[in-house]
């Protein structure tokens, strides 16, 4: 019967690692069952998949809206702030283009946005409007990246979004309550 197992072994110097062990056991032309087989060192593997795991448990996690996309601006991936933030699930988003989440109005912004990124440069704190699933506006903070495969070239792009409804609307209170004052003492 073949076998493929991953498992930790111990070297005759103490140190620890992965290996990744395949085989098949036959008989050989007298009847004797023998193993061959391959058995390979994939520590470096395994702690590049530990890192994702930690990555992807951080993006899950986080209070901002993490969303990854395609350069076309095609959702890849929405994390539970996403979902909490603009009322849709991952599975209604995933596939679609993110443009259902722009306001008429800021129709061209994405556009630009989404060539900026495409030639390399990344956007920090971009203050914006967005749609959420009920036709609500909110004010949001964007920090845009793009995403580079190892020959360096851009495959798509990751947006962390901040909702900053409640900051925008202090900061218009407070400029209506500076107006009224203003107002007030010019004796309007």
């Amino acid at each position: 019967r073949p076998y493929d197992i991953e498992f930790r072994a111990q070297r005759k110097n103490g140190e620890w690692f992965w290996a990744h062990d395949r085989a098949v056991a036959t008989d050989d032309k007298n009847g004797i069952r023998v193993a061959t087989g391959l058995l390979s060192d994939i520590t470096e593997r395994k702690k590049a998949e530990e890192g994702l795991l930690r990555l992807a448990s951080i993006v899950e996690c986080s209070e901002d809206a993490i969303i990854g996309k395609t350069t076309e601006g095609v959702i890849t991936s929405w994390n539970r702030a996403a979902e909490k933030m603009y009322g849709y699930t991952k599975t209604e988003v995933l596939g679609r283009n993110l443009s259902f989440l722009v306001i008429p109005e800021r129709r061209e912004e994405i556009r630009a946005l989404i060539e900026s990124v495409r030639a390399g440069h990344s956007v920090e704190c971009f203050e914006t409007q967005r749609l959420t699933k009920e036709g609500s506006v909110l004010d949001v903070s964007l920090s845009v990246s793009p995403i580079k495969d190892a020959s360096g070239q851009v495959t798509g792009s990751s947006a962390i979004a901040r909702d900053i409804t409640r900051r925008k609307h202090s900061e218009e209170q407070l400029k209506l309550q500076s107006a009224a004052l203003e107002a007030a003492a010019n004796g309007i």
